[in-house]
């Protein structure tokens, strides 16, 4: 089975939230928006460490929008589906035959709850499997059959270092005297580097190889997954993975690439405690944050071990870099509202795939960091780039610290950007020339907003270009020093500003137009950019 869709209510910071999950399935969202609230619920509920789990007051949603009112009933429902018709027929399912929901696609599915109540003096707890109405299946099932699920589809946490070592919870491990060892080395490579020779070094990734090989204990011939949802590997190739990484690192001699690659494997295996996986198990594991002690040369190393590691995987992640070679429709973007934490992403169905290739290259490849940005101001040319960038900072405003982020259009087309930044929730305001192509443009961009809204998204230059535009609004002195022709004021404006173009890059002329517009003050950028930028800035912090 594959965990397909949880549904949070008044769980920690989190009042209300349903997600759907991938194989592979990256969390982004701004802090305090409810990922850690997210992976703390799925812990939970799947956890061998916390059976039964115990509710506490503090697991209640205290609601920050109304007074600082504390829910008295929480719920996690997680809900799975079979991978294969008739999956669910198999012996490994068989104490959970009563609990099966038939549904149109033809898949089975299971829907497992917990959920707490709480009053003034106690908190009591359930755990059930529900209908797909929401309704409990009787008899609720013992104790026993639910950690019997839980052996099926344990979840594995892997943190930070420095963040597993603060946990009340201590794990005794049955390997103890190996993961001596491999602590032993991690210091040291932390605290004497110089005394640690690559015998030691190699010995040390040898045992953890040894030791996750022990764990991962699954059949062959699993099936091909799409881009979704990558190709689950075998045992043998996870090592065989390990084993590349353990060649880059001993023959790099970049001792801080040992430490982190040991560091993360052992981590691996001290989250797992003395708790066997199954033979028949099919874990499902989260990463939170691996780029945080990661140089992205490393990262991206480990990201081709992750994906091969034959788990369903949930990660959260501030790293552009790990986005960049992560599928697009494995993105899930949160956003906090007032009474819900909405997820955002990409489907299969919202771009063709010519529209997802030619996104896929021009931001997740070249411009990952604008996967975590609160409005795109989409741009044709790499003039406005520059040049808006130069009259924010004269405004006072860093677009970057706003989370507005400048997109050039030209190259992937106007109306895929668009449909991304729809499907992902990040406001977006287009910007175009004023000649044939810009009316284009207009016409596109119109086709995804209602009537009254244009003004809130669409700016069309009154003037055929930006050149032109700033030319005739006081920037002519700048295109005519630039062109060479300051003593030839009967040379015409066309003439004057090709010869400055042909004569200089596009981004020295943007920056020599922000130059002499700050010797000048602020008062001197065009009304229009100035109306369009605070309307920028205003957009972006009304959507967080």
């Amino acid at each position: 089975m594959i965990l397909e869709r949880i549904e949070i209510l008044n769980f920690r910071g989190l009042k209300r939230l349903s997600l759907d999950l991938n194989e592979i399935t990256v969390l982004i969202g701004e802090n305090a928006w409810g990922k850690s609230s997210l992976l703390d619920a799925i812990t939970v509920a799947l956890s061998p460490e916390f059976l039964p789990y115990k509710f506490s007051i503090k697991d209640f949603h205290i609601d920050l929008f109304s007074g600082l009112e504390q829910a008295t009933h929480l719920q996690i429902v997680l809900q799975w589906r079979e991978q294969k018709r008739h999956k669910a027929h198999s012996a490994k399912y068989k104490p959970f035959s009563s609990y099966w929901c038939h549904s149109e696609d033809g898949f089975q599915r299971l829907f497992y709850c917990i959920s707490a109540d709480r009053t003034a003096k106690k908190v009591t707890s359930e755990r059930v499997f529900l209908d797909k109405t929401g309704a409990i299946i009787h008899p609720v099932p013992a104790d026993e059959i639910i950690e019997n699920f839980i052996d099926i589809h344990p979840v594995i946490r892997l943190q930070d270092a420095r963040r597993a070592h603060n946990q009340k919870q201590q794990v005794k491990h049955n390997n103890s005297r190996q993961i001596h060892a491999i602590n032993n080395t991690v210091n040291r490579l932390q605290t004497q580097p110089g005394l640690v020779n690559k015998g030691e070094l190699t010995h040390s990734l040898n045992t953890i190889g040894s030791l996750i090989s022990h764990h991962f204990i699954f059949k062959q011939g699993f099936s091909s997954r799409s881009l979704i949802s990558p190709r689950i590997s075998t045992t043998e190739e996870v090592i065989d993975s390990i084993n590349q990484l353990q060649h880059l690192i001993t023959h790099s001699g970049t001792r801080q690439s040992g430490i982190l690659l040991l560091s993360l494997l052992n981590n691996y295996i001290q989250s797992r405690g003395d708790y066997q996986l199954k033979p028949y198990a099919r874990p499902l594991w989260i990463f939170e944050e691996p780029e945080s002690r990661l140089h992205p040369t490393l990262l991206n190393q480990i990201w081709e071990l992750l994906q091969k590691i034959p788990m369903q995987k949930v990660l959260t992640t501030n790293s552009s870099d790990l986005l960049s070679c992560t599928p697009l429709t494995a993105i899930r973007r949160l956003v906090r509202r007032a009474n819900y934490t909405h997820v955002y992403y990409i489907q299969k169905h919202e771009l063709s795939h010519d529209e997802f290739r030619r996104v896929g290259f021009h931001i997740r490849f070249h411009r990952p960091i604008t996967f975590f940005a609160r409005s795109w101001l989409l741009v044709e040319g790499e003039t406005e780039i520059w040049l808006f960038t130069e009259f924010a900072r004269l405004l006072g405003y860093n677009l970057a610290a706003e989370g507005i982020y400048l997109v050039e259009f030209a190259q992937s087309g106007l109306k895929p950007l668009i449909k991304m930044a729809n499907a992902l929730a990040i406001e977006w305001y287009v910007m175009t020339d004023g000649d044939n192509a810009g009316n284009k443009y207009i016409a596109t961009a119109r086709n995804f907003v209602e009537n009254n809204a244009t003004q809130q998204h669409i700016t069309k230059l009154p003037a055929l270009d930006i050149e032109h535009y700033l030319y005739e609004h006081g920037y002519e002195p700048v295109f005519r020093r630039l062109a060479g022709v300051s003593d030839s004021p009967n040379i015409k404006e066309n003439k004057v500003i090709h010869k400055a173009i042909n004569r200089h890059a596009k981004p020295d002329i943007a920056l020599a137009m922000a130059r002499f517009c700050e010797t000048r003050g602020p008062s001197f950028i065009p009304p229009l950019f100035r109306e369009m930028i605070k309307r920028l800035v205003i957009t972006a912090r009304g959507s967080i």
